[in-house]
């Protein structure tokens, strides 16, 4: 879903740059039959639009905020990709790697703490599924995966290798 947002252009077939801003367990729905649908762009942003958030306002579940979002930097879809990222470090561990006991100290916590070792909460994390979370939460954003199409296939091939499908409905 993030590669399609992240990938559409506009009529004139120029990229709108949009950025989710806001992908959280709340936001990533699971149908019946397996399917994921990340939903409510509210908060979305494309580069072209025409309203602004103000200056020093910041939208979005801080927890899951990448430390550009937190600085007010202008976002590209890495920062969403920065979001899956904690996402699949708390599905696969459940523990946020970031929150703190207050809103100050998760803020300090995404731009300056590395996250713990994932193996920490689940032993049984393979080093391909950790080297895609790190990879994914590291604080510059041009160390992330390019797109969310490269962190997919990164991903697909994790699955592959493993012994037991994974399938929608299974």
């Amino acid at each position: 879903g993030l590669d399609y947002a992240h990938q559409r252009k506009s009529l004139e077939g120029m990229p709108l740059d949009l950025v989710h801003r806001d992908v959280t367990p709340q936001n990533v729905l699971v149908s019946n039959d397996g399917q994921i649908k990340l939903v409510d762009f509210g908060i979305a942003k494309a580069a072209n639009q025409v309203a602004r958030t103000r200056h020093g306002v910041i939208k979005g579940k801080y927890s899951y905020m990448s430390p550009e979002q937190v600085r007010s930097q202008p976002l590209d879809g890495r920062s969403d990709l920065f979001a899956v990222g904690i996402l699949m470090y708390e599905a696969l561990t459940a523990h946020r790697p970031f929150k703190r006991g207050n809103t100050v100290e998760t803020l300090k916590a995404v731009i300056q703490d590395l996250p713990p070792d994932p193996r920490r909460y689940n032993a049984a994390l393979s080093k391909p599924m950790i080297d895609i979370i790190a990879r994914s939460l590291f604080k510059k954003r041009s160390r992330r995966f390019a797109d969310a199409g490269k962190m997919l296939v990164a991903l697909e091939k994790v699955i592959h290798d493993q012994d037991a499908p994974v399938t929608p409905g299974v």
